[in-house]
This record gives C-alpha cells, sequence and structure tokens, in this order.
C-alpha cells in the first residue's frame, strides 16, 4: 500500500526549556498512502516516549511510600527475614527529602512509623521498627491497605511520587475480602488518586487476580515473587521505577479532521469517546524514565473524489497529504512541576493509483501483535480457570505461530514469545497452572497491556536495572548472614584469624627479646664494640 511509515510531527510550540522533561510524541500508521477511491480503516499508533535515565546523581522527584506487609504466621522464619532486610534496602536508598511509613497486618493492624522523612535520625527510628517486626496469626489484608490508603489521604504536605507497596504471601481470611474488598478499595482511591497502589504475591499460595486486580484500581503493577531470591529484586525494580518517575497525570486528546472517525481503541485503558466516535480522551497515571506508552487505534478514513485532469497531468494530487487526526498530550512534569503540552499530526497521502506494496510500519505492527498476545493471555487465564486447558494452550499457540513468522530476530516480538511459552507452560496442566501459571499469567498480560516491566530483561530500563542489582547484592549478603553453615564458616574464618595472628605475635616477642639481650651485651663488652669498629 505504501513506500515508507508515516513520521512523526511535534507541535508548534513544543520547544524545550532548561529542566523541563521532554516526551517525544508521534502518531505512527501502518502504511502512509491509501486510495483515494475506497474507505479505508488504519491501524494506527500514539507513541510517548520518556527521556533516558541520567543517572542517581540526576534531579527527580521526590517520594512519599507506605510499605504495608504481612506478618502472618505464614510469614515465619526466612520470609519475614528477607521482608525485613528489603524493608532496610528501602530505607538505605532513600534520602532526606523522602518519606516512609509501615503498616504490618496479621489479624491486627500495627502503624509501625507513620510518613517519616528518611534523615539519619528518621532512617534509625525506621530500621528499629522494621527488627521488631514478628510473625503473628491470621491475614487481614483489607485491614492493612486500609490503613496504607488512610496514611497517604491524610498527609498534610505531600511529595511528589507517593505509592502504596502492598505484600502478601496467602489469602486474606480476616477483614473484607474477594469482590468486596475491590469494591470498597475502589471507593477510597477514587477516580483520579495522587497515589499509586503496587502489590507483592509472595510464593504460589496468594491470590494473584486479588492483587492484580487491588494494583490496577491504584494504577500500579502487581509482582509475582515466586521465591526467597526475588524478593529483593522485585522491591528494588520498584523503587528503581519510582524514583524515576518523570511526568504524571497525563491525558491525551485525540480528534480527528476530512470526516475520519475512530472506529476502535485496540488497549484496555481509561477513556471516553464522542457520541460522532470523532473524539477520543484518555488518562494515563505515569511514565518513568526511559518507559514508552502505545496508543492503538483503527481509525476510518472516507473515500476522496477522483483527480482532477490538472492534478493527474502534474502528479500533485499523489502527493497530497491529508490531515486525518491530531493527538494532544497534556502532562505535569516531576521535576520541575511545570504543566507541559506536545502533540502531534496523523497525515496520509491519497493517490488515485494504488502506491507500490512496502512493509508496514514496525512499530505499529510490533504494537498490534502486543495487543493480541495480551488478551491471548488474558483469554487464556480465564479459560484456565474454568479447567479448559487445552482450548487456553490452542489460543496462546495462535498467536504464538503468528509471532514465530512475524519476528526474525526482532527482539522485541523475541521477548513477547518468550512471554507467551512461560503462559504455555503454566496452563500445560492443572498442577503447572496452581503451582505457579496463575500467577506468571496475571503477571504477563498486566506487563504487556500496560507497558510496565515487572521481572528482569534486557530492555529494562536502565533506572530498574541498577535497583535490581543493588537489591540483589543486598540479599545475597542477607542471605549469608542468615545461613547458619555462612555463620559458622564466618566464626571458624575468624578463630583461625586470632590463631594466626596469635601465633605471629609468639614470634615477634623472642626475636624482639634477642636484639634487646644482643644490644646489651654490645654496650657491656668492648670487644664486641672493637668488632663494630
Amino acid at each position: 500500500m505504501a513506500t515508507n511509515p508515516s513520521t512523526a510531527q511535534a507541535g508548534e510550540g513544543d520547544l524545550q526549556q532548561p529542566n523541563q522533561v521532554q516526551l517525544s510524541v508521534d502518531f505512527r500508521t501502518e502504511f502512509t498512502a491509501y486510495t483515494r477511491s475506497s474507505t479505508h480503516d488504519v491501524n494506527s499508533v500514539v507513541h510517548i516516549k520518556a527521556p533516558d535515565y541520567e543517572g542517581e546523581e540526576s534531579s527527580r522527584g521526590t517520594t512519599d511510600i507506605v510499605t504495608v506487609i504481612d506478618t502472618s504466621g505464614s510469614m515465619s522464619g526466612s520470609k519475614l527475614q528477607l521482608a525485613k532486610s528489603t524493608l532496610n534496602f528501602l530505607v538505605k536508598n532513600l534520602t532526606q527529602n523522602d518519606r516512609l511509613s509501615l503498616v504490618s497486618y496479621d489479624s491486627n493492624i500495627q502503624l509501625a512509623f507513620p510518613l517519616t522523612k528518611m534523615d539519619s535520625s528518621g532512617k534509625k527510628f525506621a530500621e528499629d521498627a522494621i527488627a521488631a517486626l514478628h510473625a503473628g496469626s491470621c491475614t487481614n489484608l483489607s485491614g492493612g491497605l486500609f490503613k496504607g490508603i488512610e496514611q497517604m489521604q491524610t498527609r498534610d504536605t505531600k511529595n511528589n511520587v507517593s505509592s502504596i507497596l502492598l505484600m502478601t504471601d496467602g489469602i486474606a481470611n480476616e477483614g473484607l475480602v474477594g469482590q468486596q474488598l475491590l469494591d470498597t478499595t475502589r471507593r477510597l482511591v477514587g477516580e483520579r488518586s495522587d497515589f499509586t497502589i503496587y502489590t507483592f504475591g509472595y510464593g504460589s499460595d496468594h491470590e494473584a487476580d486479588l492483587l492484580r486486580n487491588i494494583s490496577e484500581i491504584g494504577n500500579g503493577m502487581y509482582y509475582f515473587i515466586e521465591g526467597d531470591e526475588s524478593i529483593a529484586e522485585a522491591f528494588g525494580d520498584c523503587l528503581g521505577g519510582l524514583l524515576s518517575v518523570v511526568a504524571q497525570n497525563i491525558s491525551v486528546q485525540i480528534n480527528t479532521e476530512n470526516n475520519a472517525t475512530i472506529e476502535a481503541l485496540l488497549m484496555d485503558v481509561n477513556h471516553t469517546f464522542s457520541p460522532d466516535r470523532k473524539q477520543l480522551s484518555i488518562t494515563l497515571a505515569d511514565i518513568q524514565a526511559e518507559e514508552e506508552r502505545d496508543i492503538v487505534l483503527k481509525l476510518r478514513i472516507p473515500s476522496l473524489p477522483e483527480e482532477d485532469k490538472n492534478e493527474a497531468s502534474t502528479g500533485n494530487g499523489r502527493n497530497m497529504e491529508y490531515t486525518y487526526a491530531t493527538a494532544n498530550i497534556e502532562y505535569v512534569d516531576v521535576i520541575s512541576a511545570a504543566f507541559l503540552k506536545r502533540h502531534a499530526n496523523m497525515t496520509l497521502q491519497r493517490p488515485s493509483q494504488p502506491p507500490v506494496q512496502a512493509l508496514p510500519d514496525k512499530n505499529v505492527t510490533r504494537q498490534i501483535r502486543r495487543v493480541e498476545a495480551t488478551e491471548a493471555m488474558r483469554s487464556a487465564r480465564e479459560l484456565a480457570d474454568h479447567g479448559d486447558f487445552t482450548t487456553a494452550r490452542e489460543n496462546l499457540s495462535k498467536i504464538r505461530t503468528t509471532l514465530e513468522a512475524e519476528r526474525g530476530g526482532d527482539s522485541y516480538l523475541d521477548h513477547l514469545t518468550r512471554d507467551l511459552d512461560d503462559c504455555m507452560e503454566g496452563v500445560s496442566s492443572k498442577e503447572a497452572y496452581r503451582s505457579k501459571g496463575a500467577c506468571v499469567m496475571s503477571s504477563a498480560f498486566q506487563m504487556h497491556g500496560r507497558q510496565r516491566a515487572t521481572k528482569a530483561s534486557p530492555s529494562l530500563p536502565k533506572a530498574k536495572m541498577m535497583m535490581r542489582k543493588k537489591a540483589e547484592t543486598h540479599r545475597t549478603l542477607t542471605q549469608q548472614q542468615m545461613d547458619p553453615q555462612s555463620v559458622q564458616n564466618n566464626i571458624s574464618n575468624l578463630g583461625e584469624l586470632i590463631s594466626q595472628s596469635q601465633r605471629r605475635q609468639r614470634q615477634v616477642v623472642p626475636q624482639q627479646a634477642n636484639v634487646q639481650d644482643e644490644q646489651q651485651q654490645r654496650d657491656f663488652d668492648p670487644d664486641l664494640q672493637n668488632d663494630d669498629n
């Protein structure tokens, strides 16, 4: 249909100012040219990209973090010790401009400390409170979550980026549960919350869908923590993201022109259509450094009259571009607290004769496949819940076959294929699904649907990768300290060092004594003094 993919156009006045975060925006279509004589459904993508991460020393927004930690009986032992170590990791990596709060819950709800500045005294206070955590009885998850929400909603002052981190290893068995818990959470959070909620499911015994739904109500993400080795990295990943948020309250307004209409929004996101389908409003929560957001649309463009003789003879008609839609982006820059705007146009050529066949735009193809794969994962998860593992595998296999034929070394499609393989393994049997498949699939379709990674990958943003590595090192040292054999080895090594030191000391003392005796003999023996001369 066309020769080249459509390119982006930034709007007039979109000039970068010092210390402001500029999101890049473009409006791409599957092809750049569509014949005049027909009506066409045009696959298109509004692509938003955050700037690169500039390192720990770069400017960033201040944070308010409320941690809500399960201390029920099932968390006893190494789970709680690693959770406490991870909390200490958060304390260590926050600055005096950040604030942290800790809520613990079992049958009872305990506010260990309210939002507290992480200066030296605040960190000491937090570390003492973390050390005092101990395992209790049942799991009143709703009570812990609501106490965390209360901490956010009763703040007198607010930092730039605010989030609740909720962790559990089991099933909520006290307080509100199930749909009642979700409905109450939705009512408490409201439509336009100024904080996010991230959830962490530890092991395979938690309610993955419940945690995922809570995170989506709070515009956050769900993390599946498969085992002890993953807890610190998951929290590190989340912290790295929170510390690199660059824009919030992102709104996208798409307006069509020249009788074009928006036939479909091919993704699950908060949105509103105008009755005539010529306007679409979308709200996005935030975007972190290096992240991308792709709004996938299907626009319908009408047929046009044929070129007149003059246009046909000069060729001007076939080169003429028509604007069919404009994307207007507004957002709050976290760094400068400025309210900024960007826009991009969707333009197409409309020749009389079919253009030379060309390859479709790579990113438009990628995003269509991402949407299809996400829906296949979601559908397979629902089928597996009802015991239909055969159909679940068939649906995943269909989209995987499509990706296999198209990916041709494309790293983006390679990554998507690997996640489909993990999902297929998760529905290979009832046992596989119950052991971890349900958790893996809930995490996978949320990651791709919301375009935010919650596990390590080569394309992970640098801020999250760096914090993951720091968390991994912290976790390794903690596990070494917890390992009885490691402790015994350290004691043995210390004992050997002491013994070596004592042996060296015993060797040095006689040598010093011999030197002193010899010197004394020289002082009183004239013959020895003559020998020296």
